[in-house]
């Protein structure tokens, strides 16, 4: 290997390699290159292989591209449906301070949804109604969908058989009458989230 310390031949070391057919090398040993090399035979398929690999480049690109765009999109639209969930339903009979007739029928009795937020909404239920009914109901209501939360039915108000019973799983298939409720009567139901 040559050394590039000659200050006035720093290229002496590829001087001496051997030059291609017709090149003017001084070492008097030319390279013949194969026939198909020399004409450019395949130069025309290469450049036709490196095109095809070039547009599909810029399809992928372009698809992803918009694959982002309709992601972006997507994630705004989920935004504005959490938001949505956000806002409190007004259409229910929210509770003015005043008291509800006791009960729309005899079979029916009324619960008072003690929300978190301090909301109370009365809800008048058949006593054959599951306690699972009153937890959808509940999970309904809440403004904050994402955090676990627990209830527990208490009363009457007026007097009469105590009542006091967590809604949990072991209670989901039970109706209201099971639970002690009593038709034509009112009964508070405290509801309650952990921390988020």
């Amino acid at each position: 290997m040559a050394s590039a310390s000659h200050a006035g031949a720093p290229y002496a070391a590829f001087l001496s390699l051997p030059g291609v057919s017709g090149g003017g090398s001084d070492s008097g040993r030319d390279v013949k290159l194969p026939a198909n090399l020399a004409t450019g035979a395949g130069l025309e398929r290469a450049e036709g292989v490196a095109k095809v690999a070039f547009d599909l480049a810029r399809q992928v690109l372009a698809d992803h591209e918009k694959w982002e765009q309709d992601k972006a999109k997507e994630e705004v639209a989920r935004r504005e449906r959490k938001a949505l969930l956000q806002v409190p339903d007004t259409s229910g009979s929210a509770s003015s301070g005043r008291a509800p007739e006791a009960a729309a029928r005899p079979t029916q009795a009324t619960l008072w949804l003690n929300f978190p937020d301090g909301r109370k909404t009365p809800l008048n239920l058949e006593v054959s109604q599951s306690a699972f009914d009153v937890y959808a109901k509940i999970f309904e209501g809440l403004q904050d969908k994402e955090r676990q939360f627990f209830s527990t039915i208490t009363g009457p108000r007026d007097g009469g058989p105590r009542v006091d019973k967590k809604l949990d799983d072991g209670s989901f298939s039970m109706d209201l009458k099971s639970l002690g409720v009593q038709a034509g009567k009112q009964y508070d139901v405290k509801i309650s989230q952990g921390r988020g």
